[in-house]
């Protein structure tokens, strides 16, 4: 299942560039749909859970995975979520990849494990959290984007801010918060009361 446009848990307000990927249910979509969509978003947000998914033409990779790798070869800003359950079981997988009398019990096909390997393998771009519940993937991300913003703010130095409308500073402040709406700032102080109101901290 992925939710792109409607989803409600992390801040209470819609994403129109951000994708939340995750192989709990089957994409309803056709799985074309479903990798436009990743060429569309800024940020991509990956649940991984023990269930591998719809298989793709990407073999042997599920949907889910294959938009995942799509997104990662596209350097889009990757957030990463795997079950503890899951990852636990990795653990152990390793150690008895091969063994015919092995039997796992958080996931239902070895794919999803060989996968992991693959992501932790990955040289870059490896936001890796595990998580028990939503709230653990609320409470990460809003750590996250906290810093995000305040490294942004930090470039900014103390050159002046956009006197114009329409400068791309605010079409990227409004495409990071994925705002269905514009956003114009003409003070730092105005900025930081922005930020605050979606639960970030400006630094």
């Amino acid at each position: 299942m992925k939710t792109s446009r409607t989803h409600t848990p992390l801040l209470n307000w819609q994403a129109s560039s951000l994708i939340w990927c995750t192989n709990i249910k089957e994409c309803r979509k056709e799985p074309e749909s479903c990798y436009e969509e990743v060429d569309l978003c800024d940020l991509f947000i990956s649940i991984i859970s023990g269930r591998l998914g719809s298989s793709s033409l990407q073999s042997p990779y599920s949907v889910s995975q294959a938009e995942l790798r799509r997104a990662l070869s596209q350097g889009k800003q990757v957030y990463i979520f795997i079950s503890k359950a899951v990852q636990t079981e990795y653990e152990t997988y390793k150690v008895n990849k091969g063994n015919p009398h092995f039997v796992m019990c958080f996931a239902d096909d070895p794919r999803v494990y060989d996968f992991l390997s693959e992501l932790y393998d990955l040289p870059k771009n490896n936001a890796i959290f595990p998580f028990e519940s939503s709230q653990d993937i609320v409470n990460i991300l809003r750590k996250q984007w906290a810093g995000l913003f305040h490294r942004f703010l930090n470039r900014q130095g103390h050159e002046p801010l956009p006197k114009t409308t329409s400068h791309p500073t605010f079409e990227k402040i409004r495409s990071l918060l994925s705002l269905p709406f514009g956003v114009h700032f003409a003070t730092r102080e105005e900025l930081s009361g922005l930020l605050s109101s979606f639960g970030f901290a400006s630094g």
